[in-house]
Protein backbone atom coordinates (compact mmCIF):
# COMPACT_ATOMS: atom_id res chain seq x y z
CA UNK A 1 0.00 0.00 0.00
CA UNK A 2 3.24 2.47 0.85
CA UNK A 3 4.68 1.44 -2.61
CA UNK A 4 2.00 2.27 -4.18
CA UNK A 5 1.42 5.25 -2.98
CA UNK A 6 4.95 6.15 -3.48
CA UNK A 7 4.92 5.22 -7.56
CA UNK A 8 2.26 7.56 -8.15
CA UNK A 9 2.83 10.24 -10.48
CA UNK A 10 2.17 13.00 -7.94
CA UNK A 11 4.40 11.47 -5.60
CA UNK A 12 7.41 11.05 -8.27
CA UNK A 13 6.82 14.26 -9.35
CA UNK A 14 5.83 16.18 -6.39
CA UNK A 15 7.73 14.16 -3.48
CA UNK A 16 6.57 12.24 -0.40
CA UNK A 17 6.44 12.60 3.20
CA UNK A 18 6.99 9.13 4.96
CA UNK A 19 5.31 9.31 9.07
CA UNK A 20 6.09 6.30 11.18
CA UNK A 21 8.04 4.17 8.26
CA UNK A 22 9.98 2.47 7.78
CA UNK A 23 9.57 0.84 11.09
CA UNK A 24 11.79 -1.76 10.22
CA UNK A 25 14.70 -3.20 8.35
CA UNK A 26 12.78 -5.21 6.08
CA UNK A 27 10.46 -2.62 5.20
CA UNK A 28 13.62 0.00 4.43
CA UNK A 29 14.94 -2.97 2.31
CA UNK A 30 11.71 -2.98 0.22
CA UNK A 31 11.70 0.77 -0.60
CA UNK A 32 15.36 0.65 -1.91
CA UNK A 33 14.34 -2.35 -4.02
CA UNK A 34 11.70 -0.11 -5.41
CA UNK A 35 14.46 2.70 -6.11
CA UNK A 36 12.96 4.73 -3.81
CA UNK A 37 15.49 7.00 -1.67
CA UNK A 38 15.02 9.22 1.26
CA UNK A 39 16.21 13.18 0.72
CA UNK A 40 15.93 13.22 4.45
CA UNK A 41 14.87 11.79 7.60
CA UNK A 42 13.85 13.48 10.67
CA UNK A 43 14.20 11.73 13.92
CA UNK A 44 12.16 14.08 16.93
CA UNK A 45 13.07 13.60 20.25
CA UNK A 46 10.53 13.60 22.54
CA UNK A 47 10.44 13.83 26.61
CA UNK A 48 9.60 10.53 28.42
CA UNK A 49 6.67 11.97 30.12
CA UNK A 50 5.08 13.67 27.08
CA UNK A 51 5.27 11.15 24.97
CA UNK A 52 3.49 8.71 27.36
CA UNK A 53 1.00 11.63 28.10
CA UNK A 54 0.29 11.66 24.12
CA UNK A 55 -0.04 8.08 24.41
CA UNK A 56 -2.37 7.31 27.43
CA UNK A 57 -4.50 9.93 26.38
CA UNK A 58 -5.59 8.79 22.95
CA UNK A 59 -8.87 7.48 22.30
CA UNK A 60 -10.62 5.93 19.17
CA UNK A 61 -13.90 6.48 17.87
CA UNK A 62 -14.80 3.06 16.76
CA UNK A 63 -17.98 4.26 14.82
CA UNK A 64 -15.65 6.48 12.60
CA UNK A 65 -12.13 4.98 12.95
CA UNK A 66 -11.44 9.17 14.01
CA UNK A 67 -8.56 9.34 17.13
CA UNK A 68 -9.35 12.08 19.64
CA UNK A 69 -6.88 12.96 22.43
CA UNK A 70 -8.37 13.53 25.94
CA UNK A 71 -6.61 16.81 26.26
CA UNK A 72 -5.26 18.06 22.76
CA UNK A 73 -8.00 16.81 20.50
CA UNK A 74 -11.37 16.08 22.54
CA UNK A 75 -14.35 15.06 20.80
CA UNK A 76 -16.56 17.89 20.06
CA UNK A 77 -19.74 16.21 21.13
CA UNK A 78 -20.72 13.84 24.16
CA UNK A 79 -21.86 11.80 22.04
CA UNK A 80 -18.71 11.08 20.76
CA UNK A 81 -17.08 11.16 23.81
CA UNK A 82 -19.53 8.41 25.44
CA UNK A 83 -18.08 5.98 22.15
CA UNK A 84 -14.61 6.51 22.43
CA UNK A 85 -12.40 3.22 23.33
CA UNK A 86 -8.91 3.27 24.72
CA UNK A 87 -6.76 1.03 22.29
CA UNK A 88 -5.14 -1.90 23.86
CA UNK A 89 -1.67 -0.68 23.03
CA UNK A 90 -2.58 2.86 24.39
CA UNK A 91 -1.84 2.39 27.82
CA UNK A 92 0.97 3.31 30.20
CA UNK A 93 2.64 -0.19 30.87
CA UNK A 94 2.55 -0.69 26.65
CA UNK A 95 4.15 2.89 26.21
CA UNK A 96 7.51 1.38 27.33
CA UNK A 97 9.35 5.22 26.15
CA UNK A 98 13.04 4.21 26.97
CA UNK A 99 12.56 1.06 24.75
CA UNK A 100 10.80 2.86 21.83
CA UNK A 101 13.06 5.52 22.02
CA UNK A 102 16.26 3.47 21.92
CA UNK A 103 14.69 1.10 19.64
CA UNK A 104 14.01 4.02 16.70
CA UNK A 105 17.84 5.37 17.73
CA UNK A 106 19.21 1.62 16.72
CA UNK A 107 16.95 1.01 13.54
CA UNK A 108 17.52 4.84 12.30
CA UNK A 109 21.45 4.41 12.66
CA UNK A 110 21.39 0.95 10.82
CA UNK A 111 18.73 2.03 8.15
CA UNK A 112 21.00 4.92 7.17
CA UNK A 113 24.61 3.26 7.66
CA UNK A 114 23.55 0.22 5.36
CA UNK A 115 21.34 1.34 3.05
CA UNK A 116 21.70 4.47 1.96
CA UNK A 117 25.36 5.82 2.81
Amino acid sequence: MVMEGLLLPDSQENGWLLDGCPRSLSQATALKEFGLQPDLFILLEVNEEILVERVVGRRLDPATGKIYHLNYSPPETEEIAARLTQRFDDTEDKACCELICLLTLLLVQRILSSLWL
